[in-house]
């Protein structure tokens, strides 16, 4: 009977272990984007955008440098409705995307933008011309201000030339 007692013991403590470990989980994954003040609407599903690296996100070859202290929430990459990140301070969505010289791209660079669900589908569509820095043999630069035109989850997808890649962005509210 002992055996039996010690053993119903052990899968008790697994089981419980298990479950916690879930528990974990799915809070860490329903708060990883951060706490921020997004109306409700937008809460509906998390939106796992993309991870941020300093002042730069990410979209396959091509790097935006992005402002920390306002396009960054938990980590990801966050942007507002609208083309500011600051309408108080004048602060815009401006976001210089480069590339290496070395990738096959072309004249422009086309960003298509599509809302993820749960909320209703929209889109936006970018269309952006290639300049070269001042100083800078080694990178192409695509200049914008971003400017999404409601909230939610969104699909960016980036096209020039051969070269592609693809983030996900958090658009929130006005500033």
């Amino acid at each position: 009977m002992t055996r039996q007692v010690a053993s119903l013991i052990v899968r008790l403590r697994i089981a419980t272990f298990a479950a916690l470990a879930v528990t974990l989980y799915l809070l860490v994954t329903m708060f990883a984007v951060g706490d921020d003040r997004a109306s409700d609407e937008s809460e509906a599903k998390p939106c796992l955008a993309t991870r941020v690296d300093g002042g730069q996100v990410r979209a396959g070859p091509f790097t935006g440098g992005i402002h920390p202290d306002y396009d960054v929430v938990g980590g990801r990459f966050r942007l507002r409705v609208g083309a500011f990140r600051d309408v108080a301070d004048g602060l815009s969505q401006k976001i210089p995307w480069s590339v290496s010289r070395q990738a096959n791209v072309g004249p422009n660079l086309r960003i298509d933008a599509r809302r993820l669900p749960p909320l209703p589908l929209r889109t936006f569509r970018m269309n952006l011309r290639r300049v070269s820095g001042t100083g800078d043999q080694r990178r192409w630069f695509f200049p914008s201000v971003m400017n999404p035109p409601a909230e939610g989850c969104w699909r960016l997808r980036f096209k020039s030339g051969k070269a592609t890649g693809s983030l996900t962005v958090r658009v929130q509210g006005k500033a």
